[in-house]
């Protein structure tokens, strides 16, 4: 059986054409976000600038109620009709977590931080994190897969399933699988 190395070296032999190239190039964690990146700004360059704000960033609001201690929206959203109002005051239904992602970010930059662009750039980070896991799967002989079939099936994840049409919207609740996904990579163990 071929080990990972000498797999990669038969596919990237001089002799390889320009197209086998270039879909080895997904298969690489870095070119894999950064295409995915660009291919996710294009799509969200088609409903809005991929730096503006979406229509409804609940999350920046929540996160912004964070950093001044308090769960209840400080300020209020110009949407609200996926907010609960009580008191008087409004409430998000959902976890915390990408608020949580976001803190630093409103921190430095307020609530008009580009949720757009956030999501944009978890999601590459997501791609790149596909790919990642799967060379390491393989370095580890835990999978045997060509590095063209792991380049397809990272293709594949990027822009064949649901990642590709929640990552280029910013809205609030595409912040949830996205930053997810992110964390998967980091819980698994070391020795996996």
């Amino acid at each position: 059986m071929t080990s990972c190395a000498q797999s990669r070296a038969q596919y990237l032999e001089p002799h390889s054409d320009l197209s086998q190239r270039r879909l080895l190039c997904w298969e690489s964690p870095i070119w894999s976000a950064l295409l995915a990146l660009a291919v996710y700004s294009l799509l969200a360059s088609t409903r809005a600038l991929p730096w503006a704000v979406s229509s409804s960033p609940y999350y920046n609001y929540l996160a912004d109620a964070l950093l001044h201690g308090q769960v209840n929206l400080r300020l209020v959203p110009p949407i609200t009709h996926d907010l609960i109002a009580f008191d008087g005051q409004y409430y998000l239904y959902w976890p915390p977590f990408p608020a949580a992602l976001l803190l630093p970010f409103v921190a430095v930059f307020g609530v008009d931080f580009s949720d757009i662009a956030f999501t944009l750039g978890v999601a590459a980070l997501n791609v790149a994190l596909v790919a990642l896991v799967l060379r390491e799967a393989c370095a580890r002989s835990l999978i045997h897969l060509s590095p063209r079939r792991r380049a397809l099936l990272v293709l594949f994840f990027a822009l064949g399933t649901v990642h590709v049409t929640l990552a280029p919207l910013g809205a609030g609740m595409v912040h949830r699988p996205t930053g997810c996904l992110c964390l998967c990579r980091f819980g698994l163990p070391r020795s996996y």
